[in-house]
């Protein structure tokens, strides 16, 4: 990808200090860093057990070099945290602008680190507080793994075959999205107390995290929960070296198919049932990267279902210069890029992680009066103009009004969101209510904002768009590229009737690249990204995850992204444009995968429900029919 400058530091001059056992907080810090806050984790002086995590490689003088450690602490500075440096420790912490935590509070505070002090130090302190299933509850004491978490959410069910035990999300994705969420609600605690002076407690429960990932609106609505079926969408059409993601049941993308393949539509067949081995018998015979090049240019929505090393060889990832070096002692790892960047500006090469010597110097701020209105949500007052649809956009608009913030969401009267209109009616609908008002796909996503109507081919509708955006803080996206650019309102436009707007725009694939304008949605994306090579039975063909992860994890991202475009924005005085993919937070989220692949491409990761350093770990029968 052509870039124009070094990456500017949109959170530059924010202070993090990170003190965490698990991987969820790390995951979070790390996203801290690599938009450019200071951030120093605090360890104890025998070390992390990360630095022992799996997948690791032979280091120096026989030693093993954890992968998880280096991904999750790069571009980070390390202290040593311990009794003896505790009021060297705590000055650090009374000097940040927020404290991300996994530990209790009665730990925190034995450590030397009561938040009520610390906040009496520094009133505009953030405190995240991450834990398994909260503070309070019948949890609260119940120690989890991203199994035990992904079981008790109901995450777990919907994936695998109906007659096999229920799998779980690949490598470290459940951990790394409770991550995200953190970063998320931290975020936007760190912009309200720019704003009012005064801190607050993040409080981030691992089992409320992934809940909010499924999709339990549908039973709702139908009254009986998702059945694992193996697939979401029909078996994976074979080919001469992998498989294709393609869903050929439906009617009008047959055509797709019979183009690439070089068969007439009149010779396939009418019964559903038989297009599996009627197809597979042409697509064995070809190459399943050059079937989604040909199908993807037509407009087909498909994915090859690529290996890590595949992965990493990728034309669109290379074009788009996705990967840097990380320099190891005696190697270098190809490590992923970021889910979102500033539009036309090169992600910095990642730097192992480094001791800590003192906080960077940064601006003075006029410190802002203590203004916080009781129970006051922290994005309340900033305007977001939502022009999404489906999933990952509309779930990141949700994620903003949830947080406070006024979300317009904005579609055409003749075309309106997709998900408006992707399942029958469900029994519980208004009598007389309007197919477009009663979806579970749309409202599960959808609340909480205002809905607004407008033509955008039509002057009048433009000018009416235009006059919204004027008076917004944030626009999101997730069309394809040339979508906005068609409508005449491409980033500089937007940019151009609002200085300070932050534009944020996901795709698919990205805004340049060869797969610039194919189509995507989960299936095909977690195919593209590696994630269905890390996924299913040792003994099966691949099989896609039941509910399509990859869209609201994205989407975690893409609402991140908005709140660092303000922060940014709220200090240099000029709004941003920020763009991420699919493809790219899909690829973030398997990252320390990624580096062992690029290491030793030979080495496989485990599938199904095995673990590199947990035994016996798995999902087991029980008595009853569907019962685990």
């Amino acid at each position: 990808m052509e870039t124009e400058k070094a990456a500017p530091a949109l959170l530059r001059g924010i202070r993090i200090v990170e003190l965490c056992e698990g991987i969820p907080v790390a995951y979070c810090g790390r996203q801290f860093a690599a938009w450019g806050a200071d951030l120093v984790r605090f360890e104890p002086a025998g070390g992390s057990w990360l630095r022992t995590a799996e997948p690791t490689i032979a280091g120096p003088d026989d030693s093993r070099l954890s992968l998880q450690w280096e991904y999750l602490t790069a571009d980070k500075t390390l202290r040593v945290f311990e009794p003896a440096s505790a009021a060297e420790c705590r000055l650090i912490v009374e000097q940040a602008d927020a404290l991300i935590t996994d530990w209790s509070v009665e730990d925190l505070t034995a450590a030397g680190l009561d938040v009520v002090a610390l906040r009496a130090a520094n009133p505009a302190l953030v405190v995240l507080l991450f834990s398994d299933f909260g503070r309070e509850g019948p949890y609260a004491d119940f120690a989890a793994t991203d199994l035990v978490i992904e079981a008790l959410t109901g995450y777990l069910s919907v994936n695998g075959d109906a007659d096999r035990a229920p799998l779980r999300a690949p490598a470290n994705v459940i951990s790394y999205a409770c991550g995200a969420s953190a970063f998320v609600g931290t975020l936007a605690a760190l912009l309200d107390a720019r704003r009012t002076g005064s801190g607050q407690t993040v409080e981030v429960a691992a089992m409320e995290a992934v809940a909010a990932l499924v999709q339990y609106t549908r039973t709702q609505y139908f009254g009986a929960a998702s059945q694992r079926r193996g697939n979401n969408g029909p078996p994976m059409l074979p080919c001469a070296d992998g498989h294709l993601f393609f869903n050929y049941l439906l009617e009008g993308s047959r055509s797709y198919l019979s183009l690439a393949l070089g068969i007439e539509e009149s010779e396939i067949p009418t019964d559903p049932g038989q297009l599996e081995e009627f197809f597979g018998r042409y697509t064995r015979e070809r190459s399943a990267g050059e079937l989604f090049r040909a199908m993807g240019s037509m407009g087909a929505t498909c994915g090859t279902v690529q290996s890590l090393p595949q992965v990493l060889a990728d034309e669109q990832l290379e074009k788009r210069e996705f990967f840097a070096d990380l320099i190891l002692p005696g190697t270098a790892a190809k490590f992923p890029g970021p889910p979102a960047q500033v539009r036309g500006v090169a992600s910095r090469a990642p730097r192992r992680a480094r001791r800590f010597d003192g906080w960077t110097e940064r601006e003075q701020r006029d410190a802002p009066p203590l203004s916080r209105a009781a129970h006051e949500p922290p994005l309340k007052g900033l305007r977001v103009v939502d022009v999404t649809t489906a999933w990952l956009g509309p779930y990141a608009g949700m994620l903003l009004a949830d947080l406070g913030a006024d979300v317009i969401k904005v579609e055409g009267p003749a075309r309106p969101d997709v998900w408006r209109a992707v399942w029958p009616e469900p029994p519980i609908a208004r009598p007389g209510a309007h197919k477009w008002n009663v979806c579970h796909f749309f409202n599960s996503v959808n609340r909480g904002k205002r809905s607004l109507a407008l033509d955008l081919n039509s002057q009048r509708g433009h000018e009416l768009f235009l006059e919204v955006v004027r008076k917004a803080d944030v626009l999101i996206e997730n069309y394809s590229p040339r979508v906005m650019e068609n409508f005449g309102l491409g980033h500089e436009r937007l940019l151009q009737v609002n200085p300070r707007l932050v534009v944020v725009s996901f795709s698919g694939y990205g805004s340049s690249g060869p797969y610039r304008d194919f189509k995507a949605h989960g299936a095909t994306i977690e195919s593209v990204a590696g994630w269905v090579s890390l996924f299913g039975y040792e003994d099966h063909a691949p099989i896609t995850m039941g509910e399509y992860p990859i869209d609201p994890v994205a989407g975690l991202h893409m609402a991140a992204s908005a709140i660092v475009g303000l922060l940014g924005r709220n200090r240099d005085g000029t709004g941003v444009a920020i763009e991420g993919s699919m493809l790219a937070a899909a690829v973030s989220y398997i990252g320390d995968e990624v580096l062992l692949a690029s290491i030793d491409p030979a080495l496989p990761a485990p599938k199904g429900n095995r673990h590199r350093q947990m035994a016996p770990h798995g999902v087991f029968r029980c008595a009853g029919g569907d019962e685990w």
